[in-house]
């Protein structure tokens, strides 16, 4: 333990001395000093006899006091005194990205239309049994509905699940005729649906309106209107079909 003695004070205190540079530290052991006291530079004292062997009277300065240990005390012999580093400012975190009233549309048509295809492939029950309705399931019954409409003949087919049977010519026309219906309906629905977000014009309040609108949401307007005018029109087609296909062509 080293002793020391300020240049305008008699008392001697204990500490562990060091220096580095232009600066000098004591930790004080007991006793830390009056601030009036530690700025008049110190003398380093052999511990035996109290004869001074280190001259420090040029550190004048309180270079640093330590927070976390207020018995350590830093001095500068050059009048500078301890700046704390500058920490960097954090970097602001990066906003969400806010779509633009356009891609927000678009989005939503996107939805809409695959919305409509898996409505679509999902199919109907029909007689107690589920069919689905794929592509591979609308080419088949397309043939299928093509053989019966020359033949008046039965051929295979099967519901979701179960093995092929026979289906009469009728039974077959049916299913065709009820898949290709739900196909074309969904198809006019998504096409008003579409149509009617794309008459709104950009704003914040038609922005709000695009995002909660959702597949099976009620037409109303020119939009239904139009919708029953082309399913009718395609129900008339299928009941032409089915005529047909019973080899009665009359209405």
């Amino acid at each position: 333990m080293e002793k020391v003695r300020f240049l305008n004070s008699q008392d001697v205190y204990e500490g562990e001395v060091s220096v580095c540079g232009n600066v000098a530290a004591i930790r004080f052991a007991h006793t830390l000093p009056p601030q009036d006291v530690l700025t008049n530079g110190f003398e380093l004292l052999n511990e035996n006899n109290g004869i001074v062997q280190a001259d420090y009277g040029a550190y004048t300065t309180v270079y640093r006091t330590q927070e976390e240990d207020g018995m350590l005390v830093a001095f500068s012999n050059d009048g500078s005194v301890y700046t704390p580093p500058v920490l960097p400012e954090p970097e602001p975190l990066p906003q969400p990205y806010v779509p633009t009233y356009e891609e927000t549309r678009s989005q939503k048509i996107l939805a809409l239309s695959q919305a409509c295809q898996q409505a679509i492939e999902a199919g109907l029950d029909i007689n107690g049994l589920h069919y689905s309705y794929t592509e591979k399931d609308q080419i088949n019954l397309l043939d299928i509905a093509g053989a019966v409409k020359l033949t008046g003949l039965p051929l295979g087919y099967h519901a979701d699940g179960h093995s092929c049977t026979a289906y009469s010519a009728e039974e077959l026309t049916e299913l065709y005729t009820r898949l290709a219906m739900h196909k074309y309906c969904q198809q006019t629905y998504f096409n008003q649906a579409r149509a009617y977000l794309k008459s709104l014009e950009e704003s914040e309040e038609n922005k709000a309106v695009v995002e909660a609108y959702t597949y099976g949401t009620p037409l109303t307007g020119t939009y239904l209107a139009t919708y029953h005018d082309m399913v009718s029109l395609y129900h008339a087609q299928l009941e032409a079909l089915g005529r047909t296909a019973a080899g009665n062509d009359t209405p």
